[in-house]
């Protein structure tokens, strides 16, 4: 398949066109024989980011040690049989899901920020607040972030949330926005780091809040109507539903050593949905959006920038 731009290929990548998989079943692996590009689309609630990692770096690892003899590399055509009533229910869905997919699109954006730059500070601390800074020059307002974090070390562990957004965060930001006290921004900056540090352990050692909520809440329904209505009145509180609006939802690729691109779509249509890693002399950040929200989305990666230029002065 050839592609008209880079563009073009991230979100064939992200959307697929339903054309080369089965009824998009959740896991994909797709190989383009015009630019020897390896593309791996799959439904998130089968599998996540780390996840995705680890099998490619396993296949890499196992790679060297299988002999082209032990290959089998005849394709074989599994053959499927679908009665008329749900080849046309197929067609249908596939023609939804492509008007919807449409929708979408997703931009990259690559930044100096070299290793020295960032200090003493955590890269992911560095990165969650210069998206903070973007959203909050973007919207005028802040909005809830989700942070995945990785638990696979867990016998039954999948991810925890961070909310990056923090009291600490807003203080720093707004003095980031300002920039008139060097000294007043980089104690902000400290106070700020080690928040999101303490968070990020918090959630590493299974003593997040944020999934155990949304667990409670789902098991809520199944109880009691006078422990149901008490539960609710937490659940349903603006403190709540502000806090787990994924309306910024986030993801760490962590290096470009076995992936070069990763994509998701917004988990809210007017919300954004962003991929960012960092490597020694650069920040990368991975944006999806809504058409409607071309605006904000294109808002959102200049301030991108204009925060990481404002962060290499704090200490220049």
């Amino acid at each position: 398949k050839d592609f008209k731009s880079e563009e073009e290929k991230r979100e064939y990548m992200l959307y697929l066109d339903g054309s080369n998989s089965w009824i998009l079943k959740p896991l994909n692996f797709i190989y383009n024989l015009n630019d020897k590009a390896f593309f791996l689309n799959s439904d998130h609630t089968f599998e996540d980011a780390g996840t995705t990692i680890e099998i490619i770096r396993r296949a890499f690892e196992n790679s060297k040690n299988i002999r082209k003899s032990d290959v089998n590399s005849k394709a074989i055509l599994i053959k499927e049989f679908v009665d008329e009533k749900n080849a046309k229910k197929i067609k249908e869905e596939k023609e939804k899901y492509l008007k919807l997919s449409a929708k979408f699109s997703c931009n990259d954006l690559h930044l100096e920020l070299k290793n020295e730059d960032c200090q003493k500070f955590s890269k992911d601390s560095i990165m969650q607040l210069i998206m903070i800074y973007a959203q909050y020059k973007t919207y005028g307002k802040f909005n809830s972030v989700y942070e995945a974090v990785d638990m696979r070390e867990y016998e039954f562990g999948r991810t925890e949330c961070v909310r990056p957004l923090s009291v600490e965060a807003v203080d720093f930001v707004k003095l980031l926005d300002k920039f008139e006290d060097k000294q007043e921004i980089q104690d902000a900056l400290e106070i700020a780091n080690n928040e999101h540090k303490n968070r990020i352990k918090s959630a590493k050692k299974a003593q997040g809040v944020d999934r155990h909520l949304f667990g409670l809440k789902q098991m809520i329904q199944k109880a009691d109507d006078k422990t149901k209505k008490d539960a609710l009145e937490f659940f349903n509180s603006m403190g709540y539903e502000k806090l787990s609006q994924n309306f910024i939802s986030t993801t760490c690729t962590g290096t470009l050593d076995f992936i070069g691109y990763l994509l998701f779509t917004p988990v809210v249509w007017e919300g954004l949905g962003v991929t960012y890693l960092k490597t020694n002399d650069e920040v990368i950040y991975l944006i999806s959006y809504h058409e409607k929200q071309k605006e904000n989305a294109k808002n959102f990666a200049k301030y991108l920038n204009e925060g990481v230029e404002k962060f290499k002065k704090i200490y220049s």
